[in-house]
């Protein structure tokens, strides 16, 4: 199954291109073209079809065909240019997608351009190939499901609160199993408990309470269908307090006990059944 045809896979780098000007021309965008930014200059903003945003590692600028493009320089990134078949289910995904994906998942995004890259160079542009098809599609679905979401925008906040948000999200990612305060996430990117949840709740649409509590159940539901801990323990790995609180947290958010989503993630074969 052809997802799209790739047509260029590479790491850029403006300053080899535009190295003594700071704003690159303006140019039409004539295929699907998807960067990754891996570093970039404080003042470094991306323009696209009359929208701007400031750049920062870790997003995804997104242009479609016809769009007028330009930046503000310098930066770095893996660079994708797709080419979906006129009846591939995916090219309604990409029409739809915003432009700009500024608090996208490092730990999602990165390793898919990443393995593209390393692929297409080590065994050649067989982009037909089994590897190339799933992390297309892994990438694909990435960006519907984000464009859902407040990922793709920044209202009224600042492109420092924005990477203050960032940073909080992956702070919580790694660290869900420790206790995690209002009070701790502000002070450790420099904003008070209460303007911090201000921002975070504008760009994330939920509180940071929130957001912490559904990283620790989704990591609960992964430890329950491996079914080798017991409630305490993966109570404790996943960040809650005592085995009753998780037990009544998880029940609001999936409709059942954690000892019933445990039973029903239990796979049952033919030769373990009574006759």
């Amino acid at each position: 199954m052809r997802v799209a045809t790739i047509s260029r896979i590479g790491i850029y780098d403006s300053t080899k291109q535009f190295s003594s000007v700071s704003v690159s021309p303006e140019r039409t965008v004539h295929t699907f073209e998807l960067d990754y930014i891996l570093s970039c200059s404080k003042t470094a903003v991306s323009h696209v079809d009359g929208e701007s945003f400031p750049m920062m590692p870790g997003m995804l600028i997104l242009r479609k065909p016809g769009q007028k493009s330009f930046s503000e320089l310098h930066f770095r990134c893996y660079c994708l240019y797709l080419e979906p078949d006129e009846d591939s289910p995916f090219l309604k995904t990409l029409w739809q997608a915003p432009s700009f994906f500024p608090l996208i998942n490092e730990k999602s995004y990165r390793p898919i351009f990443e393995a593209l890259h390393h692929h297409l160079l080590k065994h050649g542009w067989d982009t037909e190939n089994y590897f190339v098809c799933a992390k297309l599609l892994e990438l694909l679905y990435l960006i519907g499901r984000d464009s859902e979401k407040k990922l793709c925008v920044m209202p009224s906040v600042s492109k420092k609160e924005g990477r203050a948000v960032q940073a909080a999200i992956a702070h919580m990612e790694k660290n869900y199993a420790q206790s995690i305060s209002l009070e701790s996430l502000g002070a450790q990117i420099g904003y008070s408990p209460n303007h911090f949840q201000k921002i975070f709740s504008e760009v994330m649409g939920a509180s940071p309470q929130k957001y912490l509590e559904d990283v620790r159940i989704k990591q609960a539901k992964y430890l329950l269908a491996q079914n080798d801990k017991t409630l305490s323990e993966i109570a404790l790995e996943c960040g809650f307090s005592s085995q009753s609180y998780f037990s009544k947290v998880f029940k609001k958010h999936v409709m059942m006990t954690p000892g019933e989503f445990q039973k029903r993630s239990e796979v049952r074969l033919p030769h373990d059944e009574e006759v």
